[in-house]
């Protein structure tokens, strides 16, 4: 068996590139992952070095089981806070308040309403994400409230 295609399988697999590029599409749901997952490594890769065990002496990524987690992160020049308890969760923006912030869980979206820099919501669900965006800036981030 040869692993060298002749003209006739080019031509098919071009066929069949064709049909399934119109028939068989990336779910929208993918693609706009997709387009989010570089913010989302570099927020990741910021959160880790934000909780190295250097910068655990410092305000953020505190962690107390009693009153909820609290976090506090830069999202590009802005600092924001955000502290997930058993039922609620609060955020604030510390200096700048370009950003919205939107809720997702269970197929749903929701958008925050900021006033004075700070938004507050009861999820619904146990898993959670938050995405905030400024102008072409998006950063998402998955939370699991306890």
């Amino acid at each position: 068996m040869s692993s060298r295609f002749d003209l006739d399988d080019e031509l098919f697999l071009t066929q069949l590139r064709a049909v399934a590029a119109a028939e068989d599409r990336v779910p929208n749901s993918v693609l706009d992952f997709a387009r989010l997952a570089p913010s989302i490594v570099s927020f990741d890769v910021a959160l880790t070095e934000m909780l190295s065990e250097e910068s655990l002496g410092a305000s953020s990524g505190l962690r107390d089981n009693d009153e909820g987690r609290r976090y506090r992160f830069a999202l590009g020049e802005s600092l924001v806070s955000v502290e997930v308890a058993a039922g609620l969760v609060i955020g604030e923006f510390e200096d700048d308040e370009g950003w919205s912030a939107q809720a997702q869980y269970d197929g749903h979206a929701v958008d925050l309403e900021i006033q004075e820099g700070v938004f507050v919501f009861a999820p619904e669900a146990r898993r959670f994400l938050l995405r905030f965006v400024r102008g072409k800036t998006q950063v998402a981030t998955e939370w699991l409230r306890s």
